[in-house]
């Protein structure tokens, strides 16, 4: 076990290099991205296996009464991501687009390797978020649970590495499960996380990266800061505010490497190659990623003095007097967020806890004036690109809060009202989420007959009395995600058609449309009834029906049949 263990660190330098090898050789060829595939995939099952290794041990104890807390938090948050997961209104209709497109490449339908899904974002970031949607098929909690994988995996590190880290703390339990829960105190990270999507991926790996450093911190094992190193070269490939983190886990293994060198151990020379290779995948996901966009055009990349002035007033502004739309933090919490960062700024967390309090603070700002392509936007809007930095603050308010001079019971007593009243905000948010029934509709077609998508056409109609049941303006991004293959071509009339020509189109109607009894005294029209689940007015009766027309009648007969 001890030469594996010596071995690990060199093979995760090797696996890293042979993804490094493999972007350059498809410059050449795009076969040879098959190999950079198995090589990502076999990276993320690295850092799964680990996190399960870590929330077992965290199980163990709790299982043999000290960390009882702790696993109860994670489990219970792990649990509550799961079971959204399941609820269509969660869906984002960015995500459907871009585990489609992954999906698709990773079939072999383009170059995956070095592929761009949407928006010209590395297609790498999405391949793991993909894999239940291509070992399950199509489903919502494939795309969503797929997309929650990184938080999944990142959630038992983080809470494993700080209860290690607090060993010497008579409360490190509580600390570790207000830890946990500490999150949920920001509105804004669950308006990201809810969403199942892209925008959710560095918080999460956030997360990953705050356990491995804590852990790094706890252990003299080579293997953690290895794990960074891995890490920090994927985060190179994945959605732009994760580029920040990037730079905050090189800085902290530039520091590792100096501490290992100055002590005379060849291991310092593990951290120095991941920072050689995290930098080759930065420079090579330049090459076609598009997604990175600093400033609007004609605007400087460097932002003056007094737009720094401005937007730092804004943001203060909306964290402490004039909170909209979806707030930074719970209530009074804004002043404690701000208060940590001052304490952490003046060294009262140590000149680490100062620079994570400079990173986090410019995050904070880079998300703010950064144009991407969301520039100009209300300020709750712009600030979900800074959730990535909410994990290191939860370490600074930890380190903060271990320092009080309280006991067990008196810290307990402060610190669960905190967490219940995020928790309460976080549960309005979620029942304030309906869905608007385009993902099932979309499901719902889609299961009419195993040969229906592979005969429709281009034009896809929603009739105008569907569009007054469902919300439809997202149905042909959902329809991306279950109709394998469709390129979104759908309309949604804002009237009722006068002539009742559908010819050469998939049409969606209800039985009270005025063109329905045309239709089906016609046996050019074979037809198909939809009942539920999608939320169709069904207090009037409504029952909805496909209608496919087709001059060959006998190819459409035979799908009505299938």
């Amino acid at each position: 076990m001890k030469r594996l263990t010596r071995l690990l660190p060199a093979g995760l330098v090797s696996l890293t290099a042979l993804m490094v090898a493999a972007d350059i050789a498809v410059i050449g060829s795009p076969a040879y991205g098959t190999v950079g595939v198995l090589a990502w995939v076999c990276a993320w099952l690295v850092f799964a296996v680990s996190s399960g290794m870590l929330l077992i041990r965290l199980t163990c104890d709790a299982g043999r009464g000290k960390a009882v807390l702790s696993a109860v938090a994670v489990l219970i948050s792990l649990a509550t991501i799961l079971y959204l997961s399941t609820r269509a209104q969660f869906m984002s209709f960015e995500s459907t687009h871009e585990i489609a497109c992954a999906v698709s490449l990773l079939k072999g339908k383009g170059n995956a390797y070095a592929g761009t899904c949407l928006y010209g974002y590395p297609a790498k970031q999405y391949f793991i978020p993909a894999l239940p949607t291509l070992l399950f098929g199509r489903s919502v909690f494939s795309l969503q649970a797929g997309n929650a994988v990184y938080f999944l995996i990142g959630l038992p590190v983080f809470a494993y590495g700080l209860y290690r880290w607090l060993a010497d703390h008579p409360a490190r339990d509580i600390l570790t499960a207000s830890a946990v829960l500490t999150p949920w105190l920001f509105p804004v990270l669950g308006w990201v996380v809810f969403n199942f999507e892209q925008a959710a991926y560095p918080s999460a790996l956030a997360l990953l990266g705050a356990g491995l450093v804590l852990r790094s911190e706890t252990t003299k094992n080579i293997i953690y800061p290895a794990l960074i190193g891995m890490l920090a070269y994927t985060l190179a490939f994945m959605y732009t505010p994760g580029l920040a983190l990037c730079g905050l886990l090189t800085v902290y293994l530039l520091t590792d490497a100096f501490r290992r060198g100055i002590r005379g151990q060849p291991s310092a020379l593990v951290p120095m190659a991941f920072i050689v290779l995290f930098l080759a995948g930065l420079l090579l996901s330049l090459r076609y990623r598009t997604d990175i966009r600093i400033a609007g055009d004609g605007e400087p990349l460097l932002p003056a003095i007094q737009t720094v002035l401005v937007t730092s007033g804004n943001v203060l502004n909306h964290f402490l007097i004039t909170p909209y739309g979806v707030p930074w933090t719970v209530g009074f919490f804004g002043w404690i967020f701000l208060g940590i960062l001052v304490y952490s700024l003046v060294g009262g967390n140590g000149w680490m806890g100062a620079v994570c309090a400079v990173w986090i603070w410019g995050t904070l700002m880079a998300g703010m004036m950064m144009q991407g392509y969301a520039g100009g936007a209300a300020v709750d809007y712009m600030l979900k690109r800074s959730t990535v930095s909410i994990p290191f603050f939860v370490l600074l308010f930890t380190a903060a809060v271990r320092h009080l001079p309280v006991k067990r019971h008196i810290l307990a007593a402060l610190l669960i009202p905190l967490i219940v009243s995020g928790i309460i905000r976080q549960y309005r948010l979620y029942m304030d989420q309906k869905t608007t029934g385009q993902s099932e509709l979309a499901m719902a077609v889609r299961d009419l007959s195993p040969r229906l998508l592979r005969i429709l056409p281009q034009k896809f109609v929603l009739t105008a009395d569907i569009t007054q049941l469902v919300k439809t303006d997202n149905f042909g991004d959902a329809a991306v995600y279950y109709w394998d293959g469709y390129a979104s071509g759908f309309t949604a009339e804002t009237a009722a058609a006068m002539d009742c020509d559908y010819s050469g189109s998939v049409v969606l109607m209800t039985t009270d449309n005025p063109c329905f009894g045309k239709i089906a005294s016609d046996n050019n029209y074979p037809r198909w009834q939809i009942e539920g689940p999608f939320p169709l007015d069904t207090a009037s009766g409504h029952k909805s029906v496909v209608v496919v027309w087709s001059e060959d009648l006998g190819s459409v007969a035979g799908a009505a049949t299938d």
